[in-house]
């Protein structure tokens, strides 16, 4: 009775099977121009195919499994080529799915992966790369293919970290610079144990120096060798004003960066040798009150730009650094109050009248004023009174809260940004 519905059966699956596939294609192009003869690879969940781009640059790959999981299109030309590897990913597709891909020119990084006995990795593996100066697309990756120890890759010229994984064997921190050129006969051995995943070192001060800011605010820190280990990435934070920068160390573990850090400013500098943890603040970096979250485990130095303010003939020169943080929407701006206050005479009680001299800058790429502005300031100042007696702590604070009148002025800076520096005496 129910054997003629095998034949129906059978028919209804293969209607299924023919309508869950789909038809990948899209267009392949360098500077604009269609590349002609890549090989274009597609990847789903149990199945591998392949095709190769027309003369227009078009590739097409039919009976592409649709539906659930994912579906990978490799654009991987051969190097010689010089074009940027891209790798994109997508969780499954429903139909027919187009993919453009617009090609870059890069630089060839080759070489081999051994065991830590020093002979060949014998297994399929890959290699991935992760960029320190710029976010990769939306559902990318960079990765090359490992095949019998020798690896053979294209990437966009900048600074990376290589991670494979080839078990039973862990993957060393391994930073490559191709910023400048080809990179090949580079030689990974792997570790036979897990490798500390943060340093344990922080970055050498006393090689680290702070330069006069220009008339913005902005200036350089500069490192000598010896500073951090050599190809590292490096942080750069002023903490006073919430900015930051991000450098490459060379070789000998030298770096410059440069960012908002006037004197008075407490400035930070951590060092990642893995370049992981840097790449993934400069995806994530942006204005705010806290640290990115990857730079917490790093070890790290502070330096204060300007150095301790000392006298000035019988005032105590003063260096104070901020920020004013907004929505994104009306940005950053950076601000900078530099001046002297009257010494206090031991045994000044209150009352005592106490003068200042200042001068405050605000920058900010933001700022549009064309004409002075008044507005009100308030500066508090505290000071250290030294207390010998017994029930005394080593000195007494006072605290003078300041408020004075001022007028703003606009002055347009080099950087395009607009300066109001501000001449004022205090009077409380």
């Amino acid at each position: 009775m129910n054997r003629p519905l095998l034949p129906l059966c059978l028919l209804a699956a293969s209607l299924a099977a023919a309508q869950s596939t789909a038809t990948v294609s899209g267009t392949i192009r360098h500077q604009g121009k269609p590349v002609a003869g890549l090989r274009i690879q597609v990847i789903s969940q149990g199945s591998s195919l392949f095709a190769n781009t027309s003369s227009d640059g078009v590739y097409r790959v039919n009976g592409v499994p649709a539906g659930g999981g994912w579906l990978q299109i490799l654009v991987h030309p051969p190097v010689d080529l010089r074009l940027a590897f891209r790798s994109w990913q997508v969780n499954g597709i429903s139909g027919d799915l187009v993919k453009d891909f617009d090609l870059n020119s890069g630089y060839l990084l080759s070489g081999e992966l051994r065991r830590p006995d020093g002979q060949l990795l014998a297994n399929s593996s890959s290699l991935m790369a992760s960029p320190f100066d710029r976010a990769i697309p939306a559902g990318e990756w960079i990765f090359g293919v490992v095949n019998q120890g020798r690896f053979e890759l294209v990437m966009l010229p900048g600074s990376y970290a290589l991670e494979t994984q080839a078990p039973p064997y862990f993957s060393p921190p391994v930073v490559v610079d191709l910023r400048n050129g080809d990179v090949t006969g580079l030689f990974i051995e792997m570790l036979a144990q897990r490798g500390r995943p943060y340093p344990t070192l922080p970055p050498r001060a006393e090689f680290i120096t702070v330069d006069p800011p220009d008339v913005d605010g902005y200036a350089t820190v500069a490192a000598a060798p010896g500073a951090v280990l050599g190809g590292a990435e490096v942080a750069v934070i002023n903490l006073n004003s919430h900015t930051m920068a991000l450098a490459s160390a060379d070789a000998g573990g030298s770096f410059s960066a440069r960012l908002y850090a006037p004197p008075g400013s407490a400035v930070m500098v951590k060092a990642d040798p893995f370049v992981k943890n840097a790449a993934n603040v400069w995806r994530d970096a942006q204005t705010g009150p806290s640290l990115p979250p990857d730079l917490n485990p790093l070890p790290g130095t502070i330096v204060h730009a300007g150095g301790a303010p000392g006298l000035q003939g019988a005032a105590q020169r003063f260096d104070s650094v901020g920020a004013f943080l907004s929505p994104p929407e009306r940005g950053w701006a950076g601000w900078w109050l530099s001046g002297t206050t009257e010494l206090l005479p031991a045994g000044a009680g209150v009352g005592r009248r106490l003068r200042a001299a200042g001068r405050l800058r605000v920058t900010s790429p933001a700022m549009k004023c064309a004409a002075p502005s008044a507005s009100m300031l308030r500066m508090n100042i505290v000071h250290c009174t030294p207390c010998s007696r017994p029930e005394c702590p080593r000195a007494l604070k006072r605290r003078t809260r300041l408020w004075a009148a001022v007028t703003m002025v606009c002055v347009k800076a080099s950087r395009g940004t607009r300066l109001c520096p501000v001449v004022k005496r205090w009077v409380p």
